[in-house]
């Protein structure tokens, strides 16, 4: 009987480690309003912060440890860092608006899983109202805002 119990509690164990979750609990010291920071999950199980204010953006692995970490030089962006995105193909897009004399821009700026800056293409309408602060992607890996 002894036996059998061990068995089962052996089983009980290993059976509930195979759904066990992987967490982790981290503290991030920084100067950014509350606000201005955007912390969201990406596309290869990891987790991104993104302050705004400064565009700085680290990129964390699923154990909660640092794995680079940038300060972008956004080209064109002069003014409010508005949203980014992580991509299908394991990088980020972020909107952001150029301001030119009375006229505002769209910015967007695309990278790469490592955070580097592939591309950065400014839009500009003079019928904008409104600029956009959000950014999505659809199904083809086309970026809209």
């Amino acid at each position: 009987m002894k036996k059998l119990l061990s068995i089962v509690s052996l089983l009980i164990f290993l059976w509930g480690e195979g759904f066990a979750q992987t967490s982790f609990v981290k503290q991030i010291n920084t100067t950014s309003a509350v606000g201005s920071l955007k912390v969201f999950a990406t596309n290869d199980q990891g987790w991104v912060i993104y302050a705004k204010e400064n565009a700085h953006l680290t990129k964390f692995n699923l154990c909660g440890e640092s794995v680079w970490s940038r300060v972008l030089d956004i080209p064109n962006a002069t003014a409010s860092l508005s949203d980014i995105i992580s991509t299908q193909d394991n990088g980020f897009a972020i909107l952001s608006r150029e301001q030119m004399g009375d006229s505002h821009g769209t910015v967007i700026t695309k990278l790469n899983s490592n955070g580097e800056i592939s591309w950065s293409k400014s839009y500009f309408n003079s019928e904008y109202e409104y600029f956009p602060y959000t950014l999505s992607e659809d199904n083809n890996g086309n970026l809209i805002y």
